[in-house]
């Protein structure tokens, strides 16, 4: 069972994983003109 720290911590990861995987989301579409086929093709890729 986590602590009340641990289970802080891990939300605030969490959080800024999210934070981070949703700007590269808006960037890539932007960046894309709208192409989800595009956007998920740049999201998925390791480069």
């Amino acid at each position: 069972m986590l602590g009340l720290a641990e289970g802080s911590a891990a939300a605030l990861a969490a959080q800024a994983g999210f934070t981070t995987l949703a700007s590269q989301a808006a960037v890539s579409l932007i960046n894309n003109q709208g192409d989800l086929g595009a956007v998920l093709s740049d999201l998925g890729s390791s480069a």
